[in-house]
């Protein structure tokens, strides 16, 4: 009589070899995009440092308006094509122009009593810029983003299979499930510590990788597609996709056109609007501001047509003060307002989402928080690194040979295309590794082992 063994998977093995898998093309990218959202989380105090000489300059009664601070900008600059005017957090300090010219995008700030021009910064090389740049597509633009994407879809595999490897199966207590063992040994200290520390931090992990995947070149248009086919898509979208921004006509023609303009962007940053004729709108829509509580920084936007509202707007990257407002320059008046919780409840849990990634959702408190995960990421990829180099064999990759075994459950299979469904760049990458773990040297190097030891 044969008795039959009850099929499990996944079995340790099988998963220890996809973890490594995942971990051999993860871990570079997840120092790198660990180091430098590090530094990004703490954008505000640098901005703020970076501006410190620009705060305190003259007294806000002694102010010229602000269409004369403008004019002088433009007379510097007059090839400038759009603008856009960022009022300082400082009512003593200097006011910030954004002007696009034909050899690019420039901050200008401007003396708001003597109306000189006190520095000429170059937007997009700025160091936040770079840093968002080198974060976000490597530096090198779409493809950036697509290989960011890629390796964020298996850091989700990496740290999924290594929760698996780290689940108790036969724990004796908590050491080696929520402490490492201390008294075991340099091997089983290594061990406990990256996987115990891996189970503290997966679930932050994974919520920035998430949260960060609305801004992919490509997972960002396959959600908005699927959005827009779905009858979801907002009217509006509040966050760049492959680091730029999308703005439809649709959207352009609400920002001039009296209640269309419900329609336009809330907040964020443009590359401006075309320069009106008449300049005194900003002093009424400085007026207007005045007498609202925006969040900083405030934006100021004169409209797409020259007899069209302008915009007032916060670009706070805690996105759920983000307000925007169209006035009529001529009578004062507020013809529309959009605030954060008129938006979808999507976009409501994708902006919330953004502003905890960036560490502004709760203040200092989340940028601890961001800090925190992202060491705890890099101290798990230093040390996975350092224990497949002191375990691997001698003169070899150290890939974990593969054991025969029956085919998969369907509920795994399910799971895999669910996964492969909802991240194509892993459903696609997936398939190429299976390929390439099919015909690679290691592979038939192993088997001949295998039947040398037969």
């Amino acid at each position: 009589m044969t008795t039959s063994k009850k099929r499990e998977w996944p079995g340790y093995r099988t998963v220890w070899r996809w973890h490594f898998f995942a971990g051999l093309f993860c871990i570079p990218f997840v120092i790198f995009l660990s180091l430098t959202g590090t530094l990004y989380l703490f954008k505000p105090q640098f901005d703020a440092w970076n501006d410190r000489t620009h705060d305190s300059l003259a007294p806000p009664d002694s102010h010229r308006l602000l269409s004369e601070q403008v004019q002088s900008v433009l007379e510097g600059i007059p090839e400038a094509k759009t603008i856009q005017v960022e009022l300082p957090r400082s009512e003593s300090g200097a006011t910030r122009v954004i002007v696009k010219d034909p050899s690019g995008t420039w901050r200008v700030f401007v003396h708001p009593q003597r109306l000189t021009i006190l520095e000429v910064r170059n937007e997009n090389e700025t160091l936040m810029k770079q840093i968002k740049s080198l974060h976000g597509q490597l530096g090198i633009g779409t493809w950036g983003s697509y290989i960011v994407e890629i390796a964020a879809c298996w850091t989700i595999v990496m740290i999924l299979t290594g929760l698996v490897l780290w689940w108790p199966r036969n724990a004796k207590g908590l050491g080696g499930v929520l402490y490492p063992r201390w008294n075991k040994g340099d091997r089983i200290w290594w061990r406990d510590m990256h996987s115990v520390l891996g189970f503290w931090v997966s679930a932050f992990a994974i919520f920035l990788i998430l949260t960060g995947l609305p801004w992919a070149k490509f997972w960002g248009s396959y959600f908005r597609s699927v959005r827009e086919s779905t009858g979801l898509a907002a009217v509006s979208q509040d966050w760049t996709i492959g680091g730029k921004s999308l703005a439809s006509g649709a959207e352009h023609a609400g920002h001039a056109h009296g209640e269309k303009g419900k329609k336009s962007r809330q907040g964020g940053r443009s590359s401006g609007a075309p320069i009106p004729k008449n300049l005194s709108g900003f002093d009424q829509l400085h007026r207007v501001a005045k007498t609202e509580s925006l969040a900083h920084p405030i934006l100021l936007s004169p409209p797409e047509s020259q007899d069209g509202n302008w915009k007032l707007a916060s670009d706070a990257q805690n996105r759920t003060l983000r307000e925007s407002l169209l006035v009529d320059v001529f009578t004062g008046t507020i013809v529309s307002r959009e605030v954060f919780s008129q938006k979808h409840w999507i976009d409501k849990l994708v902006g919330i989402g953004i502003a905890a990634h960036e560490g502004q959702l709760f203040g200092i408190s989340n940028q601890i928080l961001g800090v925190l995960t992202t060491t705890g990421l890099i101290a798990l990829a230093c040390s996975g690194v350092w224990m497949w180099w002191i375990r691997r064999e001698r003169g070899t990759l150290g890939v974990p040979a593969p054991l025969s075994q029956a085919p998969l459950v369907w509920s795994v299979w399910i799971g895999i295309l669910l996964l492969g469904i909802a991240m194509p760049l892993f459903g696609a990458t997936l398939i190429a590794v299976l390929l390439i773990d099919k015909t690679l040297p290691w592979k038939r190097k192993q088997n001949a082992m295998r039947n040398t030891d037969k």
